[in-house]
């Protein structure tokens, strides 16, 4: 047991979201493939819990307790991956960026598909903080802005995602410069993309040294600047289901800051007012808004059986029909 947010905790959990892989159940035990022996993979018949295949994903020497992945330089980036929810595309099962086949085994060559370098477990809000439907090979200081390999800069990427077959839906910052802060980057908007982008942009800064802003321009199917802080998001066939906040917040780009710092603060509190808006799915129109009776819990949106359910910070789990 260790102790954690002043409470003792297993060493090594398994949180709520396990994934359901080809109809077999697939979860880790774990908290880091750096620490307590690492993550522990498991895979099971959902209906007997019979283990089919159960493996070890580590990234530190048991005997010599040293690293035995590589650092690429000063990007720093080392291989190894934090818990998180799992998902996959029907073959390859995926923790944030590194790939598994169904026993556990590390794939070396990943496909396009979304993930976060943080993870999907946490709602902290920082410009670095986006998810990305892309590939990657590492995730250091000096990647932020580029995130993946192949399609370096130009990938789908913003701070809640959703996608079908064809195109990807997200709300994220409009630019991910790749200078020191890029901070004054950070005006958002929702939009719709192609899932997949073919091209590298030839203007990238070497991994390790100063970067400049990505020059290669992302073509978004729409986009839109809606006054909407977006926190769920739900593809339902034709249309896009948004929950948020009301943004009143007034950007100083020259400055790094809002100009209405109080109100900006007190929006982000929900303080003024959430919604659902109902977007249409193919041109970004906005079609109906509901209002909600509190702060929409990030990533806490569903639909099923032609319903919407969102979860609230206040506890309240409301349905819309």
């Amino acid at each position: 047991m260790i102790s954690v947010n002043g409470q003792l905790e297993s060493s090594w959990p398994v949180h709520g979201s396990v994934l359901l892989h080809n109809n077999e159940l697939v979860f880790t035990a774990g908290r880091s493939t750096y620490l307590d022996g690492g993550l522990y993979f498991y895979r099971l018949n959902p209906v007997t819990g019979y283990v089919l295949a159960t493996s070890i994903i580590a990234h530190i020497d048991p005997v010599t307790n040293k690293q035995t992945a590589k650092e690429r330089g000063r990007s720093f980036d080392s291989e190894g991956t934090l818990s998180d929810i799992m998902s996959s595309d029907g073959m390859t099962i995926y923790i944030k960026h590194m790939g598994f086949d169904k026993n556990g085994k590390e794939v070396g060559k990943t496909s396009p598909h979304l993930f976060t370098g943080t993870g999907f477990l946490g709602e902290e809000w920082f410009v670095r903080t986006f998810w990305i439907f892309g590939t990657q090979t590492g995730a250091g200081y000096f990647r932020w802005a580029n995130m993946q390999s192949g399609n370096l800069g130009i990938a789908p990427a913003g701070r809640i995602m959703s996608f079908n077959d064809k195109h990807v839906f997200g709300y994220g910052r409009i630019k991910h410069e790749g200078s020191w802060t890029g901070h004054r980057a950070d005006d958002y908007h929702l939009f719709s993309s192609v899932k997949v982008y073919p091209t590298t942009p030839k203007n990238e800064s070497p991994i390790g040294k100063r970067s400049k802003p990505v020059k290669a321009k992302k073509t978004y199917r729409w986009s839109h600047q809606y006054p909407l802080i977006v926190r769920s998001m739900v593809l339902a066939n034709d249309t896009l289901i948004v929950a948020g906040l009301h943004d009143l917040r007034k950007k100083n780009a020259a400055r790094l800051h809002y100009d209405n710092p109080k109100e900006s603060l007190e929006t982000l509190e929900g303080k003024h007012g959430a919604c659902i808006w109902i977007v249409s799915a193919e041109d970004g129109t906005q079609l109906s808004q509901i209002k909600l009776d509190g702060v929409p819990v990030f990533d806490g949106m569903a639909a099923a059986d032609n319903k919407v359910f969102v979860s609230l910070k206040n506890g309240k789990l409301v349905c819309f029909q």
